[in-house]
C-alpha cells in the first residue's frame, strides 16, 4: 500500500505533537518559539494614554509563605504580571521581565509576580530551575475586579500616585530602553 505524501507528512507532523504532549515538552517548545517573536521586537510594551485608579486590596502569599499585601507596595511604581508554569507566552516573556527588574532593582519599583498556578509547587519549581531572583507571589485573596484576568499574562504598570499606566494582556517584551524609561521615570516623580 501506498502512502502519499501528504499523508506521510500529516502522520509525521502528528507524531511530532503527540511526542511534545506526551513528554511534557509542549510548553517549552512552545515558550521557546514565542520567545523568538519576543526578541524579534514585534511586540513591544508601550504605556497607554488612559489612566484608571489601581485598585490595591489584594493579599498576597510569597512563595516562603510569608504574607503581605499590595497595598505595602503603595507610593511605588509596581509592576504587576499575572502567569502560571504551564503558560507558554508567560514563559517567553519571563526573561525579559527578570531582566528589566534587574535593570531597576533599587529604584522605587516593585515587582509583583504573580502565579496563577493552582499547585504552588510547580511555580517554585519552575522560578527555581531557572534562576529568577524577582519576588513571587500567589493570590492570598480575591483578585481585585480591575485586575480581573481572562488570559495571561497579563500585566499592569500602577504609578506611585496610585494609577495604572499599563495594562497589557498577552505577551510582550518589557526589557527595551523605551519601558525601561517609562519605569524610571514614573519612579523619580514621586
Amino acid at each position: 500500500m501506498k502512502i502519499s505524501k501528504n499523508i506521510r507528512e500529516l502522520l509525521i507532523t502528528a507524531s511530532i505533537i503527540g511526542l511534545l504532549y506526551t513528554t511534557g515538552w509542549y510548553v517549552e517548545v512552545a515558550a521557546f518559539t514565542q520567545k523568538m517573536v519576543l526578541q524579534s521586537g514585534l511586540l513591544q510594551a508601550n504605556a497607554s494614554e488612559k489612566t484608571t485608579p489601581a485598585d490595591f486590596n489584594l493579599d498576597l502569599i510569597a512563595l516562603d509563605g510569608s504574607k503581605s499585601s499590595l497595598k505595602d507596595s503603595k507610593g511605588k511604581v509596581i509592576f504587576i504580571n499575572f502567569w502560571a508554569s504551564w503558560c507558554a507566552p508567560c514563559i517567553a516573556e519571563m526573561d525579559g521581565i527578570h531582566s528589566l527588574y534587574e535593570k531597576t532593582k533599587g529604584k522605587n519599583v516593585e515587582f509583583v509576580m504573580i502565579s496563577l498556578d493552582k499547585d504552588i509547587n510547580k511555580a517554585k519549581k519552575f522560578i527555581k530551575k531557572k534562576g529568577y531572583t524577582f519576588p513571587v507571589y500567589q493570590p492570598g485573596s480575591a483578585i481585585p475586579k480591575i485586575y480581573t484576568v481572562r488570559s495571561i499574562p497579563a500585566t499592569y504598570v500602577v504609578d506611585a500616585e496610585g494609577s495604572i499606566v499599563v495594562e497589557k494582556i498577552g505577551m510582550a517584551n518589557y526589557n527595551n530602553k523605551k519601558f525601561e524609561k517609562l519605569l524610571l521615570e514614573k519612579a523619580q516623580r514621586q
